[in-house]
């Protein structure tokens, strides 16, 4: 997908604007993530948190 961060617009000032169904010829640049283990994902931040202590 492509992602970009508009800087300036008059309507997208700081919006990440991902080209989901590929409307634009833009190449891909990134990997996005659209699914996931909810309650994995939130015990691996917490997990990661605690090292810090």
């Amino acid at each position: 997908m492509n992602v970009d961060v508009k800087n300036r617009g008059d309507l997208t000032d700081g919006e990440t604007a991902c080209d989901y169904y590929e409307l634009t010829d833009k190449p891909k640049n990134t990997t996005v993530l659209l699914g996931i283990d909810r309650e994995r994902f939130i015990q691996l931040i917490m997990d990661s948190l605690k090292s810090f202590s």
